[in-house]
């Protein structure tokens, strides 16, 4: 480059008084991914070609050092952060990739990473969301955060429990692709309650992840009803493996279960972890699940439903896709679950679920 030649910029926001949120292009990285992965202990088949996964370890890797990123950053980082390393954890997508090696590499199961999904412990929230602001300063521009004055309103109302920034999630041609990272405190919060504050006191205890009995719950807690008529756009769609069986329901209306992808990470679970009563390290513990569905008879039901049904899609679709000897596996380890989960007795004609989720508005 000409030295009287200056950087493009991107811009990424342009607020009403004109002054706008901009990038140098081209981006910078200076993340040792690899080495922050041994340094976390994060197994080394995550699959890295979708961004977001290398945003989440670097983010992790963050937030564990962040009491002493002022030594190793010193010119980055003027003075120290915090005192405390930042307990954050993944859920979802992500925090399946990192526990089964199967999400990874069966091909079938490795479904495509657009974003992924923190957790932080409530009181190490404000210096969490402090830190990712900082984060391409540190590590390079491609991990740079920011925030629009809607995400600035929409954080200031939530008192802690919630955040919203900006950050990357993809490139075109070396151009960042925005979405959005909303960060969650302690409790996923969507269908039914899922508590984490446990497993987030000592995240690397799960591989900074949420646990593996928490992973299965909040993927089998997605529940909505729909109009009878819609059945038949789910049929034309492929979609009716979805439809969960509930006779006692209101007549004019069908209930659905979890999507494809979230059936893919459950069997991913599954096949790769043995279920336990106890469970040890990286095994599902038949009490954790059993003891939490206890004290939420309504997710209990809707976990119990979905995961009927999910046997049925294992029959009709994984079969096919990952073999019969691992659906048989999956199979056996799900049914297991159920004969120890406990039955509900009420029936609903009613949805019993959260119908009021929050879904942040994502448009920039």
């Amino acid at each position: 480059m000409d030295g009287d030649t200056l950087p493009e910029k991107l811009v990424l926001y342009r607020f009403l008084d004109g002054s706008v949120i901009e990038v140098d292009l081209p981006l910078t990285d200076y993340a040792d991914i690899a080495s922050m992965m041994r340094d976390l202990g994060i197994p080394d088949y995550v699959d890295l070609m979708y961004f977001p996964m290398k945003r989440a370890i670097v983010t992790i890797w963050a937030a564990r050092n962040a009491y002493r990123l002022h030594e190793l950053y010193p010119e980055k980082v003027p003075k120290r952060i915090t005192k405390d390393r930042l307990n954050v954890a993944l859920f979802g997508g992500g925090a399946v990739k990192v526990h089964s090696e199967s999400a990874n590499r069966v091909a079938f199961l490795n479904r495509v990473m657009k974003d992924v999904d923190l957790l932080y412990y409530k009181k190490h929230g404000y210096n969490f969301y402090r830190l990712l602001l900082m984060l391409g300063d540190i590590f390079g521009t491609k991990y740079y955060h920011f925030v629009i004055p809607s995400d600035k309103m929409f954080n200031a109302f939530r008192h802690g429990d919630r955040y919203r920034l900006r950050a990357f999630d993809d490139f075109d041609d070396g151009r960042p692709i925005v979405g959005v990272m909303d960060l969650i405190a302690d409790t996923i919060e969507m269908r039914h309650k899922v508590k984490c504050t446990d497993e987030l006191k000592a995240p690397d205890r799960h591989l900074y992840t949420i646990g593996l009995e928490n992973i299965v719950l909040s993927k089998a807690q997605y529940i909505m009803d729909l109009d009878q008529e819609y059945l038949e756009k789910l049929r034309m769609d492929g979609q009716d493996f979805r439809v969960i069986n509930y006779p006692y329901y209101a007549p004019n209306k069908i209930i659905i279960g979890m999507e494809l992808k979230d059936m893919k990470d459950v069997f991913s679970v599954f096949l790769d972890h043995e279920l336990t009563s106890d469970g040890g390290k990286e095994e599902l513990s038949i009490k954790k699940i059993v003891k939490k569905l206890k004290s939420d008879k309504k997710m209990a039901l809707t976990v119990r439903l979905n995961l009927e049904t999910f046997i049925e899609s294992v029959d009709n679709i994984f079969s096919k896709e990952v073999g019969s000897s691992r659906a048989e596996n999956v199979k056996d380890k799900v049914r297991e679950l159920l004969r120890h989960m406990p039955e509900v007795n009420k029936k609903w004609d009613k949805p019993w679920w959260n119908v009021s989720v929050e879904t942040p508005d994502t448009s920039i």
